[in-house]
């Protein structure tokens, strides 16, 4: 189904400053993404309280690690963070930059990969990488993290466990009459019994042993949305998925910090 200005006229009463003009140039995909990310609970602030929990306000400088559209750099930025952006698509790139002007917000966004990230050594206080890890090799993309960051800089990732895959299968897949997507996430189980370390289902045995390798200290790791580095805190908003489903978490997330 196409998306319309009516799309748009949700996101701006979320309160995003979404350009009209941008909006027009996107292909439906893209509208629908933008949808995803800037519609409903996930207003601005949305993400500054999601951050704030995980600690990742006033950190210093933060890289926001395959960054979208902009929507964690804007609240990152807004938390009083210097922010750099990375990501591979020039399109959602060109969306960032327009969205942080019209929020006001002073961002500096570049395409690039994060498995070979364009920075120097030790250049950030905080990496953040949302809902891209797990597609990347997973273990050269930690490594580039810890190189970028400097010593006791704080990390915050997540990734797709059983659960999910479970969910793809029988509800999105089955239910929903989606055979590729079955045919996804078929073919991810099967790279991760086969032992592969890339386009796998994420365990937190394997998660925390990698890290660990590329010498990072967990120090808290649970279900998406209910990690919180801030004891009592009170104002962090729900988490965007379900923690389970068929009794099996759905989503990994964690802060860790860089040791060696």
């Amino acid at each position: 189904m196409a998306l319309t200005d009516c799309d748009l006229q949700r996101i701006h009463a979320a309160g995003w400053k979404f350009p009209p003009d941008l909006w027009a140039t996107l292909n439906d995909y893209e509208k629908s993404f933008a949808v995803l990310e800037f519609d409903g609970i996930k207003t601005p602030n949305y993400y500054r309280e999601r951050l704030a929990a995980l600690g990742f306000a006033q950190r210093g400088r933060v890289l926001d690690a395959a960054c979208g559209m902009g929507q964690w750099a804007n609240a990152l930025a807004a938390l009083g963070n210097q922010v750099d952006g990375v990501d591979l698509m020039e399109s959602r790139i060109d969306v960032a930059k327009a969205l942080s002007a019209a929020q006001g917000n002073v961002c500096e966004f570049q395409t690039g990969s994060i498995e070979k990230l364009p920075f120097s050594d030790c250049s950030f206080d905080g990496v953040f990488c949302y809902g891209a890890f797990m597609f990347t090799d997973m273990p050269l993309t930690l490594s580039e993290f810890a190189r970028v960051l400097k010593p006791g800089g704080r990390l915050y990732l997540n990734g797709n466990t059983w659960g999910w895959y479970a969910h793809l299968i029988l509800d999105r897949g089955f239910r929903g009459g989606n055979y590729s997507l079955i045919h996804a996430a078929l073919r991810m189980i099967a790279r991760t019994l086969v032992g592969r370390s890339t386009q796998i289902v994420i365990t937190e045995g394997w998660l925390r042993n990698k890290l660990q390798q590329a010498g990072f200290s967990v120090l808290k790791l649970g279900a998406e949305g209910a990690v919180s580095l801030n004891t009592g805190y009170v104002n962090a908003p729900p988490p965007a998925y379900p923690p389970t489903f068929y009794g099996l978490r759905s989503i990994i997330e964690l802060v860790a910090e860089r040791t060696a």
